[in-house]
């Protein structure tokens, strides 16, 4: 507990950058944008298609490339919109962690099963009788 202060004031600075999601927001207009036009391209495609005699082979080549377009695009959408809840579930944990942290006093003068909880992820005992802590922030401090 002795750095529990600089402890606080680090995770506080990770949680502010797990916070900001504005460039992922971006993309995800970006990409939309794109979405929404390739769907109408497809649109168009499909209404020329019914109205007018196009070569089927050209109007399937043109479908094909419209479609993959769209199938990669909304992968992309996917992936940031998964990336995004990871970092607001990260955030919340480290804020949750800070929230427990700023609660323990300072000196423990005996074991307090409630701060262990609150603080430590795990722990992993070593051959050599070292130990690993992995403490809820993501910090890891290993014992000699």
């Amino acid at each position: 507990m002795e750095d529990k202060d600089r402890i606080i004031q680090d995770s506080n600075e990770v949680i502010e950058l797990l916070s900001d999601t504005t460039r992922i927001d971006e993309d995800l207009l970006r990409i939309g944008d794109e979405l929404t036009i390739t769907s109408e391209l497809v649109t168009k495609l499909v209404k020329e298609n019914s109205k007018t005699d196009i070569n089927l082979e050209n109007y399937n080549q043109k479908y094909e490339e419209l479609t993959f377009r769209y199938e990669r695009l909304q992968i992309q959408l996917d992936e940031l919109l998964k990336l995004r809840s990871e970092k607001h579930g990260q955030s919340l944990k480290m804020k949750s962690f800070v929230s427990n942290l700023n609660q323990v006093t300072k000196h423990l003068d005996s074991w307090n099963e409630n701060v262990w909880m609150l603080l430590v992820d795990s722990a992993v005992v070593h051959r050599d009788s070292s130990i690993t802590f992995k403490f809820h922030n993501g910090c890891e401090v290993k014992t000699d």
